[in-house]
């Protein structure tokens, strides 16, 4: 299960891998995120998927985006809707995401 820091570290590499991927490839970046995000570890298990709801600053991002319809599922929490909405906001959220390398650049040399 991650701890917080690791998941903040690997918010920050999706953000920085989605920009990355979705320019150099001409992708849309939503359809690379989803991708990313929808098949990772962190989602896909429950233990890490409720973690994930433990340490996200979005831990309400399902019910916010799309209601409180598919919250369970079987009668139970659907604990990877949940982290998935969470950890999409997370990176969503992130400086390196959708973030403008010449930007980047041009703050480096300032500094």
């Amino acid at each position: 299960m991650p701890t917080r820091l690791e998941y903040w570290a690997e918010i920050s590499e999706i953000a920085a891998y989605v920009t990355e991927e979705a320019r150099d490839e001409e992708r849309d970046i939503h359809e690379v995120l989803h991708e990313q995000v929808d098949s990772h570890q962190f989602v896909i298990y429950t233990a890490q998927a409720q973690e994930v709801l433990a340490i996200s600053d979005n831990d309400g991002a399902y019910v916010d985006n799309y209601g409180a319809e598919g919250v369970t599922k079987g009668g139970s929490l659907n604990w990877s809707a949940l982290a998935y909405a969470a950890m999409e906001a997370d990176v969503m959220a992130h400086d390196n995401f959708n973030a403008d390398p010449e930007e980047e650049d041009d703050e480096a040399l300032a500094a």
